[in-house]
């Protein structure tokens, strides 16, 4: 039986029928397909009128007498949360019989649990557990508890807590559960165990001064230098997202320390390995890179200076009439009025060198001086040369047929190179135009939500079950695609 509030109950008695109009609709868990019971609905306008119904056993809702205006709307379960789009939906209410229908969907919510050993077997007391982005500590049993986890593919680590340092150097370190843990969202998770393992440790120490040689009071982090893989950078806003890599960055924090007022530091437990000591200080910044392999280092130094802004020039060359178009570059969106740019009030730093494709066309090289630095990460700074960006015209269009309404992923085979997000219409078939030339795989995904892209595990899966297609010029046929799942 549904529960409507008051105001839905005034709001119908003060409009006639025939001046109001109907909604009726499901929210449904986007993982089964099922409908979700006992959901409160509330559609609202931003001139605050509002009604608010319940779904009953089978997920299906309805809200009569409504004022006709734009609808948005806004929908809660525990251990569920709201599939938002973007841009957020609104729906015209018209006055008369036919009422809109809506099919909603809510993203499950899971529990995931386990447990920390230390080498011996013994619960790992204040030990971290880290999940994606989510932390939990373990309690005196050694257990931890992830309660509102939603579906996708996780790493899971944990982090040893503080230990009395040890004569015979040998410490335990950060150490992940040997697979990704897949949340699929239809049940909770538990039994991932995780022993800790201990690696002999060295230590670091040295000293900070300033560009006239003092000592310098700095906060120091110490970052593993770790090889990523191919990466994707999605913005939700557009279809295109860019992929690149494989190459070196940062990795997780290792530990952090703060220099004396002399200048010294000291991180006295780091595993063998490349690192990088990143150093920040009242107006100034310096890093330095060290490789650790069997022994102690005891004098490093480490300069910190202003970082100077600086301006840089960009070159772009479109082949033909620039596009009426913004273009994203070096974190900047800037408007495309001619061939030459300016850049201004750059701070030194490490830039990733992606220029954003635009409609119609896609970069195909970046030059840094003699450079070519096109998908790369680099070092910028007030002596860095001009940035020349070669654009080139994309002709190339992809089609073809797969569910209705589900989310068509096209993804590049080489790097870097941009990929493209598109929908099916309602008769299930898609159309992509402006597609680069090169090799893709194509995939159908149903409940698709763009930020999975960013998950390594689904561009291996993509690879493993999409189609290929090969693009140069003009259209290009998709094989008859079967909408997938993320994760199954």
């Amino acid at each position: 039986m549904l529960r409507t509030s008051a105001l839905f109950l005034s709001a119908a008695l003060l409009l006639p029928a025939q001046t109001s109009g109907t909604v009726e609709g499901v929210v449904v868990n986007r993982v089964t397909g099922v409908g979700i019971g006992g959901v409160a609905v509330v559609l609202y306008t931003r001139q605050a009128i509002q009604y608010e119904t319940t779904t009953d056993e089978s997920g299906r809702f309805r809200a009569t007498g409504m004022r006709p205006g734009s609808y948005e709307v806004r929908y809660e379960k525990l251990q569920f949360k709201q599939f938002r789009e973007d841009p957020v939906s609104l729906y015209r209410i018209e006055a008369g019989p036919n009422g809109v229908r809506l099919r909603l969907e809510m993203t499950p919510l899971v529990t995931v649990r386990g447990r920390v050993l230390n080498g011996d077997g013994k619960p790992a007391l204040r030990a971290q557990v880290r999940m994606g982005s989510f932390f939990a500590f373990v309690d005196a049993r050694g257990e931890f508890e992830f309660d509102r986890m939603e579906p996708g593919s996780y790493t899971l680590m944990a982090e040893p807590g503080p230990s009395p340092p040890s004569e015979s150097r040998i410490e335990p370190v950060r150490t992940s559960f040997p697979e990704g843990v897949v949340v699929r969202g239809d049940k909770d998770l538990s039994g991932y165990e995780i022993r800790l393992q201990s690696v002999p440790m060295h230590r670091v120490r040295g000293v900070v001064r300033d560009e006239t040689g003092r000592p310098v009071l700095a906060s120091l982090r110490l970052l593993e230098v770790v090889q990523r893989e191919r990466q994707v950078t999605v913005d939700p806003r557009s279809e295109y997202f860019a992929v690149v890599g494989p190459e070196q960055g940062d990795g997780l924090l290792q530990a952090s320390t703060t220099s004396a007022e002399d200048g010294t530091f000291v991180f006295p437990s780091v595993p063998s390995g490349e690192w990088r000591i990143a150093v920040d200080a009242v107006m100034r910044r310096g890093e330095a890179r060290v490789s650790i392999a069997q022994s102690d280092i005891d004098a490093l130094q480490i300069g910190v200076s202003v970082p100077a802004i600086f301006n840089m020039n960009v070159t772009v060359d479109w082949g033909g009439a620039p596009p009426a178009a913004s273009l994203s570059l070096l974190g900047r969106t800037l408007l495309v009025p001619d061939r030459a740019m300016r850049l201004e009030n750059l701070r030194p730093g490490r830039y990733r060198v992606m220029p954003s494709a635009v409609q119609g066309y896609y970069p195909i090289s970046a030059r840094l001086g003699r450079r070519e630095v096109l998908g790369q990460s680099v070092d910028l700074d007030s002596g860095s040369p001009e940035l020349r960006i070669v654009y080139k015209a994309a002709n190339g269009n992809v089609s073809g047929t797969a569910s209705a309404r589900s989310t068509i992923i096209l993804l590049p085979k080489q790097v870097p190179a941009f990929g493209r997000i598109a929908r099916c219409d309602s008769g299930g078939g898609f159309s992509i135009s402006s597609v680069a030339p090169g090799e893709y795989y194509v995939s159908a995904f149903e409940g698709f939500d763009a930020s999975y892209l960013t998950d390594p595990d689904l561009l291996r899966k993509i690879a493993a079950a999409g189609a290929g297609v090969t693009v140069a010029t003009g259209p290009v046929a998709a094989p008859e695609l079967t909408a997938l799942k993320w994760p199954e």
